[in-house]
């Protein structure tokens, strides 16, 4: 006798539409490399603050999320409507209304300027929600937001992939909220400005020069633009291939890289790690590595 196992039983909880408006290659047309650049920083973003509300922890490997993430498109004169269907297993869910409320809360604040009211806005809503104890729950409060920055900053790259189509593709991105087959709320509307201050929240980063030990899978000679991934990362996806590899761009400003023979062509030879020191600066779409010096390995010295 066979054993079979039952799969849980998927449903979708509610939507999300995702309105890319004033397109700016025609009333029809959005680039798809954008498009998609953006779709999966939404679908990173959904999955992340889906797990969480539905099973209160930060997920670090997309094995781990409890939501799925499907979508249909409309194309429509001077937008591109995205709905994403956000979908969980029955028995994993309390009252959908609910999830769907803090879903929409979280997502506020992330996709906003993250500002003290946009903070505030947060910490309201957890008490009214949890309107018992206000005083016992306060501290808890205080907690929750903190896990909530937690989680921004965990999708902190798939937040600003999301967005960064505007100023490119289209000038703004609505999202939109609804159970299904019932009307959409507006949730957040996100425009430049926004997209300004999140591309710009990470400045403390950039004041100081890190010591970075990557693998540059990609390597162009003339631009000295590349990409690469950091090993701590590489070495934690290489014992499991589920966990979400992120690429990072970066630009070689070592004089040392015009020599014929130089430590990062050499590295990009033989597919190896290098030791280097780097600086992340926040460009238009993207955070951008500059790769100053190169660390030497003691094992050769």
């Amino acid at each position: 006798m066979e054993n079979t196992k039952t799969e849980p039983n998927i449903v979708d909880l509610f939507q999300y539409q995702i309105k890319y408006d004033d397109l700016t290659r025609g009333e029809h047309r959005i680039d798809l490399n954008e498009l998609g650049k953006s779709l999966q920083g939404f679908a990173t973003v959904f999955s992340t603050v889906g797990t969480y509300v539905i099973a209160n922890k930060l997920p670090e490997k997309t094995s781990e999320y409890k939501v799925q993430i499907s979508t249909d498109a409309k194309i429509k004169e001077g937008s591109a409507e995205i709905i994403a269907f956000i979908s969980a297993a029955i028995q994993a869910l309390g009252d959908i209304s609910i999830i769907k409320e803090y879903f929409d809360v979280i997502c506020a604040f992330i996709f906003s300027k993250r500002e003290q009211s946009d903070m505030d806005r947060v910490l309201e809503y957890l008490k009214t929600r949890d309107a018992i104890d206000l005083e016992k729950e306060k501290l808890h409060h205080e907690e929750t937001m903190e896990t909530i920055k937690s989680l921004t900053k965990l999708a902190d790259t798939s937040i600003k992939n999301s967005i960064s189509s505007i100023g490119n593709g289209c000038k703004t991105i609505q999202l939109s909220s609804g159970l299904i087959n019932e009307s959409l709320k507006v949730v957040s509307n996100i425009d430049s400005d926004t997209k300004k201050v999140i591309y710009k929240k990470d400045q403390s980063k950039e004041e100081t020069s890190q010591n970075l030990e990557i693998l540059i899978y990609s390597l162009n000679k003339k631009t000295a633009n590349c990409n690469f991934y950091q090993k701590e990362q590489f070495d934690k996806y290489e014992l499991d291939d589920s966990i979400e590899l992120t690429s990072y761009s970066g630009r070689i400003t070592d004089p040392n890289f015009e020599l014929p023979l130089n430590a990062y062509t050499t590295a990009f030879s033989n597919d190896s790690f290098l030791k280097v020191v780097a600086k992340v600066k926040h460009n238009q779409n993207c955070d951008v590595y500059y790769i100053s010096d190169v660390i030497p390995d003691k094992t050769e010295e």
